[in-house]
């Protein structure tokens, strides 16, 4: 709907001033009224309305940034601290094959003397065996 000043009296013209005035000067509707106005027509220059779109643009731009780079150190701090819970725990270590448990079992299935060894050898069947035992000082 497109008005024309032209078909209006000298009284309203002035009455739509006012009211644009009022509307423009008020500061609970100033904003809104010029927004309207750059909406109504927007090659209409008003360079309040323009900077502050300026302004949310690049404040958008860095709050998108400074979110991005708050959740990349959220989630490094998590990282850590899981790491961290990890380090804390207690090692268990495997068995090595040195343990005391090892070294009974191989304790009780060594001979207990390279003679009695050489007896057991014999014993089975496997070779020949001779003890020869120990001379005692010199008989009279």
């Amino acid at each position: 709907m497109t008005a024309s000043l032209e078909n209006m009296t000298p009284e309203q013209i002035s009455s739509l001033a006012a009211l644009g005035a009022t509307m423009r000067d008020n500061p609970a509707t100033r904003r809104e009224f010029l927004q309207l106005a750059k909406k109504a027509n927007p090659s209409l220059s008003i360079p309040e309305i323009e900077l502050e779109h300026a302004a949310q643009t690049e404040f958008k731009a860095r709050d998108d940034k400074i979110a991005d780079l708050e959740g990349r150190l959220a989630q490094q701090a998590q990282q850590s601290a899981a790491q961290a819970r990890i380090a804390a725990r207690p090692r268990i270590s495997p068995p090595s094959s040195c343990t005391i448990a090892s070294a009974a079992k191989h304790a009780a299935t060594r001979s207990a003397s390279s003679s009695l060894a050489a007896a057991k050898y014999s014993a089975s069947g496997c070779g020949s065996c001779t003890v020869i035992a120990p001379s005692s000082a010199s008989a009279p």
